[in-house]
């Protein structure tokens, strides 16, 4: 498959998260992405996905081990290192 090289972005805050997908207040209307079923928020562990912000209520949020054998357009790592 020849698509676009993943991008890393190292310390990025909760809220630049939520403009970049889009998710919470303004910033839904500001980002380029549209966060849908072929996106997913991919967290460590059950105990990051509960402290994620409120606004990412409405995204696609999985561990690693619940997203296993899935496939996903767009992959998002949480706080994952």
């Amino acid at each position: 498959h020849q698509g676009p090289k993943p991008k890393v972005l190292l310390e990025t805050s909760a809220e630049a998260l939520e403009g970049m997908l889009g998710v919470g207040g303004d910033a839904a209307s500001m980002s380029q992405i549209e966060f849908g079923a072929q996106q997913v928020l991919l967290v460590r562990e059950q105990a990051a996905k509960e402290r994620l912000p409120a606004c990412f209520d409405s995204c696609l949020v999985m561990t690693i081990l619940e997203s296993k054998g899935l496939e996903f357009d767009d992959v998002f790592i949480c706080n994952f290192f």
